[in-house]
């Protein structure tokens, strides 16, 4: 297990414009749904599951496309990380969990998985609390298949003492093959940070690096002041981290963050957020995957009430990135329900 070392390079507070980005529509077809499955697609950004599938994240691999997720109360007493499987991002089906029982040192809170493929195996990178103090660390897992079983290998890397720890891992393959973790901070300052990894994905390859902090006007007056769920993507020879911030239960958005460097510095967008509100509550928990025609972003949005006890949860939605030069959007995300 590592305790990474923090290397900050928070950048200086700008002047932010608020604004939602307009629509770009991008045509959506929908079939009947089959027995037992989530409604079609009408429009992206509909819901496409209907129970819970919190921080979802997105795999295209063996000709189909996985997902996975926060673990949630449905999934069988002692399974972590329920695994969709789509051909058409439309129609999903469980195929199974991708840990058969928690990891020995873990003691709750596994969330936000998210795996990579490198060299024909899956690396699962997600986050949980460490048994004995409660902190949260990054763990890993492996296997040969994309929907599991992984074989934990422990955690890869815990916060420093001062802080509650790293959730929200990341993965990112470079154009050159280098490999990075992006990740959260976990209080008490909410921060955005990377880890170079290993040409296997499996260590640490140099120390932690901070990247974006709560320091902009759009962040601030929110039910919670953070910033969490990065999303890097690689588009024209610049980086974008997508993230989240506000509170999942009531006004939680998306915003990006741009760089000529996986390591930044970065620069928030004018322009944020990217994603809030209208025909969706509270959406966020974002990750990128390789879509039909580039980039997509799968994200959780409420279906019913922003409430667990009221009936609610927070489904599975996908939806096509779009660009306008430098200028990031989400298509036409669109269907509350």
């Amino acid at each position: 297990m590592l305790r990474v070392t923090c290397t900050r390079r928070l950048l200086p507070a700008a002047v932010v414009v608020v604004v939602v980005l307009a629509a770009m529509p991008v045509a959506a077809g929908s079939r009947p749904a089959p027995h037992g499955r989530p409604a079609a697609v009408t429009a992206p950004g509909a819901s496409l599951t209907t129970f819970d599938f919190p921080d979802p994240s997105v795999l295209p691999a063996n000709g189909a496309f996985w997902a996975y997720a926060t673990r949630t109360a449905w999934e069988p007493r002692g399974h972590v990380f329920g695994v969709l499987r789509s051909t058409d991002l439309v129609h999903w089906r469980k195929v199974g969990d991708a840990l058969s029982s928690p990891p020995r040192w873990t003691g709750g809170q596994w969330w936000a998985p998210s795996v990579l493929e490198v060299g024909g195996q899956f690396l699962l990178y997600y986050s949980a609390q460490e048994r004995g103090h409660g902190d949260h660390c990054i763990g890993l897992a492996v296997s040969g298949r994309p929907q599991g079983p992984f074989l934990d290998r422990g955690p890869l890397a815990c916060g420093d003492p001062d802080t509650a720890g790293y959730i929200d891992p990341a993965p990112f393959q470079d154009a050159d093959g280098s490999i990075y973790l992006y990740l959260s901070v976990d209080g008490p300052t909410h921060e955005l940070a990377v880890i170079p990894l290993t040409p296997d994905g499996l260590t640490a390859a140099g120390p932690l690096v901070t990247l974006l902090g709560v320091n902009q006007a759009w962040q601030r007056g929110l039910a919670d002041e953070t910033v969490e769920g990065p999303a890097p993507v690689l588009h024209d020879g610049r980086y974008y981290l997508l993230y989240s911030t506000g509170s999942y239960r009531s006004d939680y958005r998306m915003g990006y963050a741009v760089a000529a460097s996986a390591l930044g510095p970065f620069v928030d967008a004018p322009t944020n957020p990217m994603l809030v509100g209208g025909p969706l509550t509270a959406p966020g928990g974002g990750s990128v995957f390789d879509g039909p025609g580039g980039p997509w972003l799968a994200f959780h949005a409420w279906r019913g009430p922003a409430n667990y006890a009221r009936g609610g949860a927070r489904t599975l939605r996908a939806a096509p990135l779009v660009w306008a030069g430098e200028q990031l959007g989400v298509a036409a995300p669109g269907g509350a329900g």
